[in-house]
């Protein structure tokens, strides 16, 4: 993302604080993949492990894990929603220990082999395929052996998607003049399953993937997800 993109976000981040409309509670499909039964893998996190979220947000994903008393860390673009995380974390969360750093998906500022688990939910923000995979090998590279790495991406019913112009493979125009910070940008998109799977096992020893779709009220939301096996 450009500079004047990352002031936006946090223009974002910092308003939607104000007017207290951001989300205060872990993502719902996170949980029921990682704490439930539906890959079948048990992921035991404790203590000694170490959690990576890349896009944090306001840190609402990192909840359960600093609950497990995992060292709990969270990435952003522009160090003003960094501190707003950690206020909001640290109100909550007293003597945890919580780190929150500048950093995205190709540069994530920590040594190789670091993490137990890694997540994102911001995967699909890359503008190209070549992207996305610099965004995979630098998430490998931090990430020890045998561990997890767990991400969501817009999948093709979803509103946001319906609101772009497709102009070359997988990538797609934002065309929504509503959306004041990603209006005529560029994204890359993987447009099915199959084809995320795919792409997937090229760089992780197992994958397995899924799809969530809701529709309310003649909104869509609708997301591919992966659970990674390095």
């Amino acid at each position: 993302m450009t500079t004047i993109q990352n002031s936006e976000w946090s223009k974002f981040h910092l308003k939607s604080f104000k007017l207290n409309k951001f989300p205060k509670y872990p993502n719902e499909i996170i949980l029921k993949t990682l704490f439930g039964d539906y890959t079948k893998h048990n992921i035991k996190l404790g203590a000694k492990s170490r959690v990576l979220d890349i896009g944090c947000g306001f840190g609402n994903n990192l909840i359960p894990f600093i609950d497990k008393d995992c060292g709990s860390f969270g990435i952003e673009i522009d160090n003003r929603i960094c501190n707003l995380t950690k206020k909001i974390l640290k109100n909550k969360y007293l003597n945890k220990k919580i780190t929150i750093k500048v950093g995205h998906n190709r540069l994530i500022p920590f040594k190789k082999n670091f993490f137990d688990l890694v997540l994102t939910n911001t995967l699909h923000y890359e503008e190209s395929l070549e992207d996305f995979k610099k965004s995979i090998n630098e998430i490998k590279r931090v990430l020890k052996k045998k561990k997890y790495f767990f991400l969501t991406i817009t999948a093709n019913k979803h509103d946001f998607f319906q609101k772009t112009k497709k102009i070359s493979k997988n990538i797609y125009l934002n065309t929504n003049k509503q959306d004041e910070i990603r209006y005529g940008k560029k994204f890359f998109f993987i447009e099915n399953e199959k084809g995320l799977k795919k792409l997937l096992l090229s760089h992780f020893k197992k994958v397995v993937t899924g799809r969530v779709t809701e529709i309310i009220n003649k909104n869509c939301f609708d997301i591919y997800l992966a659970l990674c096996i390095k």
